[in-house]
């Protein structure tokens, strides 16, 4: 995230498919954080205690999803502007 916030600011990065493989890289990392999550509660947790943790998972998932859009309902305006600001129109309407 910290890098996409640099780059947005800066465009230290040349090309755009530097960013995608970043971007789709990170994806990867995030996916599998969260099967290796799912697959150690099913294989470490007693049967009985389960379905309490899966859903204790499950919304920590979602508070995360939450948060991360709340974040972003700031941080993409500000993030636009600048870019505005700094003679790039890429959050302008035509």
């Amino acid at each position: 995230m910290i890098i996409c916030i640099l780059q947005s600011l800066f465009m230290f990065i040349p090309n755009i498919w530097i960013m995608f493989v970043l971007i789709f890289y990170e994806g990867l990392l995030g996916g599998s954080g969260y099967v290796n999550t799912y697959m150690n509660v099913t294989e470490f947790t007693q049967l009985e205690e389960r379905e309490f943790a899966m859903g204790c998972v499950s919304i920590s998932d979602s508070a995360g999803i939450v948060l991360a859009a709340t974040i972003s309902m700031f941080l993409e305006p500000a993030l636009c502007q600048y870019q505005v600001g700094d003679g790039r129109p890429y959050c302008t309407l035509h």
